[in-house]
């Protein structure tokens, strides 16, 4: 049970990394409604449609290895020191925090998007 909480709080970074690092292909491929990026003005255009994405992605693939490297620092010292109900209190921390983290992503994209195209 203890390691769990650990394994919990690195799923959200690892889907970052693996998503960040797929980024370029996505930028790469056909605008469309269902992969990637997808705003009005990524869209609007095939250079908004692989500026955007490869923006997302840097971002993402970033706060993916920050996740990491907080959720196992943290994680580690939780599970090594602290009961189990501290553990659980930590866990649902980083997980919010990392969840909270990825809305960054989209203000970032649109106001380079807007700087970039507008």
């Amino acid at each position: 049970m203890k390691w769990a909480f650990l394994l919990i709080d690195l799923i959200i970074p690892l889907i970052c990394v693996i998503f960040g690092l797929g980024a370029k292909k996505i930028a790469a491929g056909k605008i469309n409604l269902w992969v990637g990026y997808r705003s009005a003005r990524s869209i609007a255009s095939r250079e908004a449609w692989e500026f955007a994405n490869r923006a997302a992605g840097r971002i993402l693939f970033w706060e993916g290895i920050s996740g990491l490297i907080l959720s196992l620092l943290f994680g580690v010292l939780a599970m090594l020191y602290c009961p189990l109900e501290v553990q659980g209190t930590v866990s649902t921390f980083l997980t919010l925090a990392q969840a909270f983290s990825l809305t960054v992503a989209i203000p970032v994209v649109e106001t380079k998007l807007k700087k970039q195209f507008d």
